[in-house]
C-alpha cells in the first residue's frame, strides 16, 4: 500500500512523488470523496478507480513507467481535464462520468461554448456562473436547477429540460439577458421557488416564452410563482419548429 497527497499547482494536479526501485506491475485503487468548492469529483473514483503502473527495467540504468486505468487508456486525459477545469480553460466539455457539479464547479469558464453532461443529476448553487459564451447545454437527467446555476450566462438563448427536471430555485437564470426560450417537458408542474428565477432575462422583460407540457399548461397558469408569468407560458405544441431544431 502506498499513500500520497494530491496537490494543485498552477492548475496542474499531481500524485506523489512516488519512487520505484524494482521493476514490476503495481496496481492501485484511487478513491475520491468529500466536497471542495470549484472541484468536480470523478463519479467512478467515489467507489474506487483502478490504476496500473508498469515499471520496466531498460537495461541501461533507467526505468520506464506506463500508467493506464482499468479501461486501458492513459491517465493523461484526466490530468488535462483537471488542469483545464481548475485553470478555467475549457471551450467545449463533454463527460458521461460526472453525475454532480458542486458549487462554482464550472463557474467562470468564460470561453466555454458547449457543455454536455448526459448523466449529471444535480448542479449546486452558482455551478455555471459567468460562463459568458455558453450557448449549448445538454443535461437530460438533471433533477433540480439550484440557486443561480446559470447566473450571468449572458449568451444563453435557449434551454430545454427533460421530464427529469422537477424544480427551479431562486435566481436560477438571473442575468441571462438573451434567454428567450425555456422548455419544460415534465408531465407535472415543475416547482418554481421564486419568481425572481427569471430576473434579467427576455422572459422577464416580456419578449421571451416558457413552453410546458401540454397536459400541464392550465395548471401552470395559476401555480405558485408561475402565475407571475402566465402571459409568457405556452403549451409545448406551440414551440416553433425552427426553435425546437
Amino acid at each position: 500500500t502506498m499513500s500520497g497527497t494530491v496537490t494543485n499547482t498552477s492548475g496542474t494536479t499531481t500524485f506523489g512523488p512516488f519512487a520505484y526501485t524494482t521493476p514490476g506491475t503495481y496496481t492501485y485503487t484511487v478513491t475520491e470523496n468529500g466536497t471542495v468548492a470549484g472541484v468536480i469529483n470523478d463519479s467512478e473514483a467515489s467507489s474506487g478507480k483502478t490504476v496500473t503502473v508498469t515499471v520496466v527495467d531498460n537495461g541501461d540504468g533507467t526505468q520506464t513507467l506506463n500508467i493506464v486505468d482499468k479501461d486501458g487508456s492513459g491517465v493523461e486525459r484526466y490530468k488535462r481535464e483537471i488542469a483545464d477545469i481548475l485553470g478555467r480553460k475549457l471551450t467545449e466539455y463533454e463527460n458521461a462520468d460526472i453525475t454532480s457539479v458542486g458549487s462554482y464547479g464550472l463557474a467562470y469558464c468564460t470561453q466555454m461554448t458547449k457543455l454536455h453532461l448526459p448523466n449529471v443529476t444535480s448542479m449546486s448553487n452558482y455551478s455555471l456562473r459567468s460562463c459568458a459564451k455558453l450557448v449549448d447545454v445538454y443535461f437530460p437527467k438533471l433533477e433540480s436547477i439550484m440557486q443561480a446555476v446559470f447566473d450571468s450566462c449572458t449568451a444563453l438563448e435557449y434551454l430545454d429540460f427533460t421530464a427529469e427536471t422537477k424544480s427551479i430555485a431562486q435566481l436560477a437564470f438571473n442575468n441571462c439577458p438573451k434567454l428567450k426560450v425555456l422548455v419544460l417537458r415534465r408531465d407535472e408542474v415543475v416547482t418554481l421557488a421564486n419568481a425572481n428565477a427569471f430576473n434579467g432575462t427576455l422572459i422577464k422583460s416580456g419578449t421571451g416564452f416558457i413552453y410546458v407540457n401540454d397536459n400541464q399548461y392550465e395548471a401552470y397558469l395559476t401555480a405558485t410563482n408561475w402565475v407571475t408569468y402566465a402571459d409568457k407560458i405556452k403549451p409545448l405544441s406551440e414551440l416553433p419548429e425552427e426553435v425546437a431544431e
